[in-house]
């Protein structure tokens, strides 16, 4: 993760007609939408690389009423999958919320595909829990990496950690065992926790998928106050805004962040770029 320094002296000026903050899978999706408006955006993005949960994620964005569903007689509907999320989220989720990303999914599919060459399959081997048909649509790449293997040191070339720093590690959880004590993260060890062949490892990191709680917006991506009326110029969408799987985690529906992304992502670049649009006629007196 990139280190965000401050500087409390350094003074800039800038103006620029759209600024995006954050290079993932909404703000990419609003700035490809306000360039087809006619609006130049600038996207700024902290990682070297944008990365983000969108490339935590395995990029599966669910779709009701696409072509590829169609093509292989899937019947499929946007009050389908509406009526999916809202279950899945006990009726919590925002119904305004709900309806627009429902019925912009297939749009937003068809868009990425026909417009930005995204060639996106329809997954119909397995069905994500939650979903009532299948919906789900991902690019050729989705599959993760397998790290597996039976012996400590294959498993350390595998995870591309060094072998000697997991041999290590190894070792001190052996002596932790032998003395029935406690690691630096609070983990007992007991010695009935005895390791023996085949080994198998896995690589085990931290990661932040989905977030449900955020900016309330309207069904355009424009951020509300706490009144409930609107910043003049202000848009949301992705992590940074409400989503629409409830107040619990229980009701997250899978694909929920992605889809939530992409279409309020497109709808913000749409409706920001608009907005550009007009004010710059009301300078211009046209």
């Amino acid at each position: 993760m990139s280190t965000v320094a401050f500087d409390s002296v350094a003074e800039w000026e800038a103006q620029v007609p759209l600024l995006i903050i954050g290079a993932g899978a909404a703000g990419l999706c609003a700035a490809l939408a306000a360039r087809e408006a006619g609006v130049d955006a600038v996207v700024i993005e902290r990682d070297a690389i944008p990365s983000g949960s969108t490339a935590l994620s395995a990029g599966l964005i669910p779709a009701a009423g696409t072509r590829f569903q169609r093509v292989k007689g899937i019947v499929d509907s946007p009050d389908r999958l509406a009526a999916d999320i809202q279950r899945k989220a006990r009726g919590e989720a925002p119904a305004a919320l709900v309806e627009i990303v429902a019925r912009g999914s297939a749009p937003l599919i068809e868009w990425l595909t026909e417009r930005h060459a995204l060639p996106f399959e329809l997954i119909d081997n397995f069905n994500c829990p939650g979903h009532s048909a299948f919906r789900m649509h991902g690019l050729p790449t989705r599959t993760g990496r397998e790290m597996i293997d039976r012996l400590r040191n294959a498993a350390a070339a595998k995870m591309r950690v060094p072998a000697d720093i997991f041999a290590e590690e190894w070792r001190s959880v052996e002596l932790l065992k032998t003395h029935d004590e406690v690691d630096q993260y609070g983990r007992r060890f007991s010695a009935k926790q005895k390791l023996m062949p085949p080994y198998f490892a896995v690589k085990v990191t931290g990661a932040l998928f989905h977030t449900q709680g955020g900016l309330v917006i309207d069904t355009m991506g424009r951020v509300k106050r706490k009144d409930g009326s609107l910043f003049p110029n202000l848009f949301a969408a992705g992590g940074a805004a409400v989503g629409i799987s409830g107040s619990t985690a229980a009701g997250y529906l899978s694909g929920n962040g992605l889809l939530t992304a992409t279409v309020l992502g497109r709808l913000a670049g749409q409706s920001a770029a608009a907005l550009v649009s007009q004010n710059s006629r009301d300078r211009s007196g046209h």
